[in-house]
């Protein structure tokens, strides 16, 4: 059976933490339209969060998003995700279908599309071993006549340790994966030719672009 908590949930510096226990759920009402979000869960040890759902996006006008968050109990194995998002000229306009590439050791280890919010992420990697991992983001879509590819190459590294018998896998970002396409500048060329057997035409016609 599915309870709301009763709880007072007030945001601080845009953020806001709270604790859920199995089987809780909350509401947070009267959010901004158009606003960015993303969610996420701080693991305890030795539980994986196997299933996530509309952890990241955009508030939308008269629509109710629900985010799910599934976790297991499993000591011997870890798990992680990689994210990251796209934006066209610094705005989540236009930003849904391009593709990326995650890599280990130059192989290419997923191909992943971005969604109608810019986001993209990996599914859960699994790890049963300590170790580390370091992966290469890097933007898959080529450039068009119309905007020009992210050259960026990003580097995200996954440290597996054991902590008393526990896998824990932690994820490093340096920065922000974030990939900033440009749109193809053109120039426009307004030319005025006046077709007449009268010479010495001077007059001045009045052009408008838009």
């Amino acid at each position: 059976i599915w309870e709301d908590i009763n709880t007072n949930l007030v945001f601080k510096n845009g953020e806001l933490e709270f604790f859920l226990k199995d089987g809780d759920t909350v509401e947070l009402p009267d959010l901004p339209a158009n606003s960015d979000y993303e969610i996420y869960e701080e693991t305890e040890a030795g539980w994986s969060l196997i299933e996530s759902s509309n952890d990241r996006g955009k508030i939308k006008s008269n629509e109710t998003i629900e985010s799910k968050f599934v976790n297991d109990y499993n000591p011997k194995v870890a798990y992680a995700k990689i994210n990251g998002s796209k934006l066209l000229e610094n705005e989540r306009v236009d930003v849904k279908g391009f593709e990326f590439e995650v890599l280990e050791n130059g192989n290419v280890l997923y191909t992943l599309t971005s969604d109608e919010n810019g986001n993209f992420e990996t599914p859960l990697i699994e790890y049963k071993e300590v170790g580390n991992h370091t992966y290469t983001i890097r933007e898959k879509s080529k450039s068009t006549d119309k905007i020009l590819k992210d050259e960026s190459e990003f580097t995200v590294t996954v440290n597996v340790s054991d902590n008393n018998g526990v896998l824990n896998a932690d994820v490093s970002y340096p920065e922000d994966v974030i990939f900033n396409n440009k749109r193809v500048k053109k120039s426009l060329t307004i030319k005025k030719i006046i077709e007449s057997d009268v010479k010495n035409l001077d007059g001045e016609f009045k052009v408008k672009v838009s």
